[in-house]
Parts: structure tokens; sequence; C-alpha cells
């Protein structure tokens, strides 16, 4: 898989660190073993609740890519979405790629070069690849909840709940989420070829709305490392639809 696939599909949407489950064990046995429902309730509060996630409507992200190792070349990336829809431009000291999405279903543009669609990646898209802040509260429209097992685990030596998402295809997506803040810490996909692990840090508060500034993601099986520092994040400014629509040439396509 190459690295704008890496990208594509994982998005910014980032320092491994072995997950303990024997040193964690003290944490279960001091409190209940919560479900994943509640989990992911405690997850949604602690972002700033319902109201303020369904509330953003718009959100316009733009970052630096620093740290890489490896076969990553960009530098950089700006990132736009809008309800259903949603647009990464990769930036680089030459050809740019923008990757994006319109119900699901994915495209990719390099610069110079026609747009096309990238059918064989829609159903990892739909389960992972929602851009929007509120995606957290359409995890229940592409999980049954009852399935997901919840284990106490570590992470950077705090306990955490550990959930472990299915995703098509026999893939898998490890979720942690920090006990005492309820925010989610780290990331670990296992898809194909591909095992990847991100941490996330250096939450801030956007209009009432909680986003890690700073992620690490290593990919264990391919020697690469990079780091994404959030630059600027704005929610709800108004975004021209030309900056995240398809090109027309898909459109006519389609």
């Amino acid at each position: 898989m190459s690295p704008a696939i890496f990208l594509l599909v994982f998005g910014t949407t980032l320092i491994t660190t072995t997950v303990d489950r024997i040193a964690a064990q003290d944490t279960a046995d001091d409190q209940q073993i919560p479900s994943a429902t509640e989990v992911i309730g405690d997850y949604i509060e602690a972002l700033g609740g319902e109201m303020a996630l369904s509330a953003a409507e718009t959100m316009y992200l733009r970052g630096d890519i620093v740290n890489s190792t490896g076969r990553i070349s960009w530098n950089g990336f700006e990132s736009r979405w809008k309800g259903n829809r949603w647009t990464t431009t990769y930036l680089q000291d030459g050809v740019d790629l923008t990757i994006g999405s319109v119900d699901g279903k994915v495209w990719r543009q390099w610069e110079g070069n026609e747009a096309n669609w990238e059918d064989e990646t829609n159903d990892l898209y739909n389960s992972i690849g929602d851009k929007g802040p509120g995606a957290v509260l359409r995890w229940e429209d592409k999980f049954n909840f009852d399935d997901i097992e919840v284990v106490a685990a570590e992470v950077n030596g705090r306990p955490v709940w550990q959930l472990e998402f299915p995703l098509p295809g026999r893939h898998t997506i490890l979720r942690s989420f920090d006990i005492e803040s309820g925010l989610l810490v780290k990331s670990e996909y296992d898809i194909n070829t591909v095992h990847m692990v991100t941490h996330f840090d250096d939450f801030r508060d956007v209009d009432g709305v909680m986003f890690a500034f700073h992620e690490s993601t290593e990919y264990l099986n391919h020697e690469i490392e990079y780091d994404i520092e959030v630059v600027d994040l704005r929610l709800n400014d108004d975004i021209d639809d030309s900056l995240i629509d398809p090109p027309a040439s898909l459109k006519e396509e389609d």
C-alpha cells in the first residue's frame, strides 16, 4: 500500500507504546468494567457533548507534517469538511494530492492529473473515514456496541479502556480512551499488511469542542513515522462548495 493510500485511509484525521494489559489489571479490579456504550458516551461528553458536536456544521483544518521518516514526502495538509463531503489536500514541494469523499464514496486527484474514484476503499471509509467533529455521533450507525468488548489497559502509563471495533474485511481498529479524561488517546489499525499506531495529545477547546492538536503515527511494519501539528482549526466557517465538491469530470461520470 502506497503512502498516499496510508494517509487516504487514515486521514488526519499519529511514538508508539505497547499496551500493557497485565499492569492495567489493577484498574479493572478497582472499578467495574463499563460497557462500550458507556465508554463512548463518556467520550462524547469529554469532547464537549452531543449539542456542541452537532452544532459544528463545517470544519477547516490546516496542519504541518513533521519528523517524517520513510516514504512520507508531504510537509503539510489542508482539510475541509461540510455535511456529507470532505476534502484533504496533502502539500509537498512538487505535486500535491487531493483526496475527497461524497456520501462515503472516495475520490483522489494528483495535481495536474485527472481525478478518479477509489471504489476499493469505500467500505473502510464508511467505517473510519468520517472527518466531521461529530463523527462519534454516527458510530452507532456503523458498529454494534453490544458486540464490542471493553478491556482495561495502559497507554503511556495511564489507565485506559480499550475497545476493539470490527471493520469490513476482517480488519480491526483498537481505540483506547483515557479513563480520567474520557478522551481518545490512541488508535491502532490492523488492515491487510498495515499495522498503524497513532497517539493523540495536546487537546484544546475550539468553540466548545475538544480536538487533539498533536498526533504521532508509526507504521510498525513499514518503517514510516510522522507527526501532525495542527496550525489552524475553525468550526462553522463558510466553505465554498467549489473547494469541497468532486471535480466536474467525476460529476459527469457519476
